[in-house]
């Protein structure tokens, strides 16, 4: 596979990449750019996660990236073998950034290297001298809701901040001279829609209807001759115009971008430049071509910058058409730059795609397609515009796991190095694994669908279970007979016990679950079961070839014990719709989900199915069921951890009634 360009006016097309080797999988193991620079990628065959990257020219390394995981894919340390142990200031320099990550897997300290000496932040670029580092150790600290309180910066450079969270909200503002900002302040930086008005008290933010940032004025003037930079958009959302105004003491200065399909039109009044840029993806890296229709400040013309990307996308190095090193960019994990340099300072300048590869405008904010994100506070200037895929916090960057995830767009984070697939799953939790642990199950979960779950834990109160107390809730597991007999097992066991007891391979069909429940769900350690109220139980498709099933009183503990164990009493369930149904899988986190103690599954059921007391006492047993239903999505199922014994197997109906399931 290769990729070519001819740019107007000359005869001999430019190779982009011009040779790319996947493995079985579709990941890329091997690519040589147009530039001669061969890039080789190693990933772990259990589960292909990327191990090493390796990119060099004509024999000699230019970054050589080693990951390490945890279990769950989340990154705990890259090291760059290329780069030399330094000494600087007293301090040995590991070329190695270590990450750590609390039970939410949200990132809490990270520690690496950095700019040596003081002041030299995101802007400065050109000539640092590389012998000049410093070690940086960073800690987090969060609020329940994923806010960012508090920024701890040990190190050559000054980035620590405390940030103020509104009482009923996730708004934010950080602290000004130690003072943290007041309700009425946080309220006065936020628009109706939750857009932000100010990032300082010197920088305002302007946005338009349709909640996308039409300007921000980093300087205002008493005179009205304020310095701002404005957006236009397409139609689609997608900026296509960005002008930069600045006011001097004699005239008016404007840099302009026009954003075409992959062509950048630029111009900078102040510097008399005219500049095209072309766009153009060859395979693994991006290259970004410079051509002047005014001079070249270089002289030379037709520049071509090949961008090398890191694991989630961040351009740490950029190479000219020789494979020569332009710019080497080394970032914090939220995106604030620790090291930036070049042997050439103009060049450098000219650098556009920096963090997970997007453009950094004069302002600092980052652009994404959809928002735009400050990293200084690690948070987007605007709720997430599609909602609560991402969770609750509308404002909240890729679940505070920046090393993990990524995001495209703006809307939802992404991961390279997740659990994918059953087998790393299974994989990851079978040492030690017990089918009588009710605890695990949730855990897993948890860990698998990195706590995107919202379960609701409302319950009826006790004088509208009174008005209950004549309905009958079980909880039915249904199977297919040998023949029409009972079958021959007298226990219910979730998918992983399965495996783990080697009577079912992974990708084998049958039973409840599918790759998905593990995937997707991370119900794999769960068994499923259905609601059934006086013996009515809802029609679904895979009832139709069942043969028995069995039931468990919730009102019996004698039959709880002997089902569940000693503990059954403090044993907990979750309820939601099919998670796999289309209409639910794609946003987890709005699934409508419940949570508590098996024993009080009736009084959680009914307090979050909108069923009013007046109703509840006038409902017979099949409105109930088809009620409590439908506040599910209409395909309620019941989940309890671990295995569960059965005392009896009973025959089911082969005949049910129509839009119903009669026992």
């Amino acid at each position: 596979s290769s990729s070519q360009l001819l740019l107007q006016g000359q005869s001999q097309w430019q190779p982009l990449v011009s040779e790319i080797v996947y493995n079985a999988q579709g990941q890329i193991e091997r690519e040589v750019s147009g530039n001669g620079v061969q890039t080789t990628l190693t990933y772990a065959p259990e589960n292909g996660w990327l191990m090493e990257r390796h990119v060099r020219r004509a024999g000699q390394s230019l970054q050589h990236l080693v990951y390490a995981y945890d279990p769950m894919g989340n990154v705990l340390g890259i090291e760059d073998k290329t780069l030399p142990v330094r000494y600087f200031a007293n301090q040995r320099i590991d070329p190695v950034s270590r990450f750590r990550y609390d039970s939410f897997y949200r990132l809490i300290e990270a520690s690496g290297w950095e700019a040596g000496a003081p002041n030299q932040g995101p802007d400065s670029v050109g000539r640092v001298d590389p012998a000049a580092l410093s070690n940086y150790r960073q800690t987090y600290r969060y609020d329940d809701s994923g806010n960012l309180l508090e920024l701890t910066h040990v190190g050559a450079q000054n980035h620590g901040r405390q940030l103020q969270a509104a009482r009923y909200s996730n708004r934010c503002l950080p602290y000004r001279d130690g003072v943290p900002p007041t309700e009425e302040e946080i309220a006065a930086a936020f628009d109706a829609r939750g857009n932000c008005l100010a990032l300082e008290s010197s920088r305002t933010l302007a946005w338009d209807l349709r909640n996308q940032l039409c300007s921000v004025t980093p300087i205002k003037r008493e005179s009205g001759l304020n310095d701002r930079e404005t957006y236009v958009y397409d139609g689609g959302g997608q900026r296509v115009r960005k002008l930069r105004t600045l006011h001097t003491g004699a005239r008016t200065l404007a840099a302009e971008v026009r954003y075409l399909p992959g062509l950048e039109l630029r111009a900078d009044s102040g510097t008399g430049e005219s500049l095209q840029v072309i766009i153009a993806q060859g395979g693994l890296s991006g290259v970004r071509v410079l051509h002047w229709d005014s001079p070249p400040p270089s002289g030379a013309n037709d520049r071509y910058r090949y961008g090398v990307a890191e694991h989630l996308g961040s351009i740490s190095l950029e190479l000219d058409q020789d494979g020569r090193i332009i710019s080497q960019e080394h970032f914090y994990p939220f995106g604030e730059t620790a090291f930036l340099a070049g042997d050439d300072m103009i060049e450098v300048s000219y650098k556009t795609a920096r963090y997970s590869g997007k453009e950094r405008d004069a302002t600092g904010l980052y652009y994404y397609g959809y928002r735009f994100y400050a990293p200084w506070l690690q948070r987007w200037a605007s709720p997430d515009p599609a909602w609560a895929v991402d969770g609750l916090n509308l404002y909240r960057m890729v679940r505070n796991n920046p090393l993990t995830f990524f995001d495209e767009q703006g809307e939802e984070p992404h991961s390279n190095s997740s659990l994918t697939t059953a087998a790393g799953i299974y994989d990851a939790y079978k040492e030690g694994y017990n089918d009588t642990d009710r605890q695990l199950p949730f855990k897993m979960m948890a860990e698998i669908t990195q706590n995107a779950l919202n379960f609701k834990t409302n319950k009826a109160p006790p004088s509208v279970l009174a008005k209950t107390e004549d309905k009958r809730f079980t909880l039915r597991h249904y199977t297919v007979g040998n023949k029409g007999e009972a079958p021959p097992f007298m226990e219910i066991a979730s998918n992983f016990a399965l495996v783990h007891r080697k009577v079912k391979t992974l990708g084998a069909k049958g039973g409840n679950t599918n790759e998905k429940d593990w995937t997707k769900a991370g119900n794999s350690a769960f068994t499923f079961f259905l609601l059934a109220v006086d013996g009515e139980v809802n029609e679904r498709r895979f009832l139709q070839g069942m043969t028995h099933y069995a039931e468990y009183d919730l009102e019996d503990d004698k039959a709880l014990e002997a089902a569940l164990g000693a503990g059954f009493a403090e044993v907990e369930f979750f309820a939601s719709p099919d998670v796999l149904d289309p209409r639910h899988s794609a946003k987890l986190e709005s699934v409508p989900m419940v949570k508590g103690r098996l024993k009080d599954l009736k009084a959680l059921l009914l307090g979050n199915s909108g069923i009013s007391p007046v109703q509840v006492g006038r409902m017979d047993s099949r409105a109930m069921l088809d009620t409590i239903d439908r506040a599910f999505g209409g395909s309620l199922e019941i989940k309890l951890p671990g295995s569960i014994k059965v005392q009896a197997w009973h025959k089911k109906a082969m005949v049910p009634r129509v839009g119903r399931m009669a026992a």
